[in-house]
């Protein structure tokens, strides 16, 4: 089952970026001389996707602004020399505008690069079950932390990740048979886990990450199926869990 982003197997492989003054766009208006935190609007719950682009787009104009200004550059080839291109303090809704660029915005690069960072954000939320995973052949945390992040995330930072239905399905029969032979796990431990890839600096989730350890995940529907997945407002499955823990 895939589960990186699938635009970018890693940010490494993105290819090489035009120098940091001529990384520019027609219309486009670029900050100069604003650091990227100053730029950075204050975003809010009625933000367009298309408002989440243009601010990714003065951010990232900071960002060669800075560079400039302190004699250097921003790289994306890392056999130049300057400072290596880092996209970890976008949000997620941020790098998904990016990496979609249905603006046209942004470089190829630049929206190369952006997937490149989902696929280390994806990476770093799923490491906590990568040891059950590959030396007990136990899928459920990583399964539920899947869940957990799938429910958590918009339609956009979805698509850009490559996140869809048939996905779903395919973890939550996952989920379901490895429920069946090592029986029902902790949800909280599952969310406290993925809580803790905050110390990374660069979680999956990081828009959500950061409301703190009082975020209510959606757990629902537990396990998606071609009906349930319409439906926005399922309830948990919780007797599909108890019973398939009985086999």
């Amino acid at each position: 089952m895939q589960i990186l982003a699938t635009h970018s197997s890693t940010a490494s492989a993105i290819p090489a970026s035009p120098a940091l003054g001529s990384v520019r766009h027609d219309g486009v208006k670029t900050t100069s001389g604003a650091s990227a935190t100053q730029a950075s609007a204050t975003p809010t719950d009625q933000e367009s996707f298309a408002d989440t682009g243009n601010r990714a787009r003065q951010l990232l104009d900071a960002k060669y602004a800075e560079a400039r200004k302190a004699g250097t550059r921003i790289k994306y080839d890392m056999s130049e020399q300057g400072i290596r291109a880092d996209y970890s303090s976008f949000s997620d809704q941020e790098l998904a505008a990016i990496a979609l660029n249905r603006n046209h915005q942004f470089t190829e690069t630049e929206a190369g690069w952006a997937s490149g960072e989902f696929t280390e954000r994806t990476r770093v939320a799923l490491e906590p079950f990568s040891n059950d995973v590959m030396h007990r052949f136990d899928r459920r945390g990583q399964a539920l932390a899947i869940n957990m992040l799938y429910n958590s995330m918009t339609s956009e930072v979805r698509e850009a990740l490559g996140w869809d239905e048939a996905m779903m399905v395919s973890n939550n029969e996952m989920l379901t048979r490895d429920t069946r032979d090592f029986g029902p796990i902790d949800r909280q431990s599952v969310a406290q886990l993925v809580l803790g890839t905050r110390s990374t600096g660069r979680p999956l989730g990081i828009d959500f990450l950061n409301k703190g350890d009082s975020f209510n995940f959606d757990w629902s529907p537990l396990f998606y199926t071609p009906a349930t997945f319409a439906r926005k407002g399922a309830a948990p499955a919780e007797k599909s869990s108890s019973a398939a823990s009985k086999h």
